[in-house]
């Protein structure tokens, strides 16, 4: 009987030890200190053990950045960040004496940062800096642009600053073309080598991705149809990143007259001239589709209007040895090619 009781003393002290951390670290359940202001952190603080687990409400008026440095004299602490609806984004310990800078990157909105002992007794010092992300739509935790049906509408030509917080790692924008073209995205400030940059159309028809872009600065080039388009900007690491987009009207395209098979495993391609282009691209490939074996020539000059694709497989043991041709025009804009649409393709059967 006595064991018993043992066993139910000590399963209760469980469950109300148990109970008495789920309220310690639970924001909602704590008495807020409404005095904690963004214009305000840079107000040293301090915390011991005999304050028990203190919460912190701030409201952050933008994106940006918490910059915190602590001076552990004592013991370890703990700090848990939680967002308005209680979902934790943050959890730290220091288990050891020493300075201390952590960065907690967030999007707008109302925050709970927890201080609780973590284990012995902690004697702390520590300030915190906000610094925003100015990022060009003011997202929050009720309005972020990480959804197709909600994204931030951005004009050509324009600049745009944003940030990735360790609760939004995503950024979507939207824009549209009344004309074929080349879209180029200069990103720069993004610090860290993970950036994934994405260009969707609205119908499906057009999605390509430049993945794990390097920091610093890069340009991308996407030749686009018109149409209604999404930018997709994500990453698994916090930090700012900028781009500043341009758009290259694409010139006329041009008509493929012929192509023609040439004794000795040769092709030559025949097109219309087009006045006003810089130059033309002529391509073979051995799927319809332009997803096999594809070979491109880069043309300079408006007044050439013919080339000779050599040294094709001529081998035709398994039937018809099959080649596809097209060709585009294309036009230079401060240092970017604008490409038209491709020709209607042309079937030729390459012979001996």
């Amino acid at each position: 009987m006595k064991n018993l009781r043992r066993k139910c003393s000590l399963v209760m002290a469980i469950a109300l030890l148990f109970t008495a951390v789920l309220g310690m670290i639970n924001p909602m359940e704590a008495k807020a200190w409404t005095n904690l202001q963004t214009g305000q952190f840079d107000v040293p603080y301090t915390y011991s053990y005999k304050n028990g687990t203190v919460t912190y409400q701030v409201d952050l008026p933008s994106s940006g950045v918490i910059k915190q440095v602590l001076d552990v004299s004592a013991g370890e602490l703990g700090i848990t960040v939680y967002d308005a609806s209680a979902t934790e984004i943050y959890d730290i310990r220091y288990e050891r004496e020493g300075t201390y800078t952590n960065n907690f990157w967030l999007i707008g909105g109302t925050y709970y940062i927890v201080i609780w002992k973590a284990f012995y007794s902690p004697e702390v010092s520590f300030k915190w800096t906000f610094e925003s992300a100015n990022e060009s739509f003011n997202e929050n935790q009720d309005n972020r642009n990480n959804d197709f049906s909600i994204p931030f509408p951005i004009q050509l030509g324009s600049e745009i600053n944003g940030q990735f917080a360790a609760n939004d790692y995503k950024d979507i924008y939207s824009f549209s073309t009344k004309k074929r073209g080349a879209l180029t995205l200069n990103i720069t400030d993004y610090h860290k080598s993970d950036l994934d940059i994405s260009v969707v159309s609205e119908d499906g028809n057009y999605n390509y991705t430049e993945k794990d872009l390097p920091k610093g600065k890069k340009n991308i080039t996407f030749q686009l149809p018109e149409g209604d388009y999404y930018i997709i900007c994500s990453g698994d690491s916090v930090g700012k990143y900028s781009f500043k987009s341009t758009f290259t009207e694409a010139p006329a395209g041009v008509k493929l007259v012929s192509a023609k098979n040439v004794k000795g495993g040769k092709l030559k391609a025949n097109w219309k001239k087009r006045k006003g282009v810089d130059g033309y691209e002529v391509q073979i490939s051995k799927s319809s589709e332009f997803d096999n074996e594809v070979t491109s020539k880069l043309i300079k000059g408006a007044s050439k209007n013919s080339f000779t694709f050599k040294g094709l497989n001529t081998y035709t043991y398994y039937g018809e040895n099959v080649y596809y041709c097209r060709v585009r025009t294309y036009k230079m804009t401060n240092r970017i090619k604008a490409y038209s649409d491709w020709s209607e393709e042309k079937k030729v059967v390459i012979k001996r």
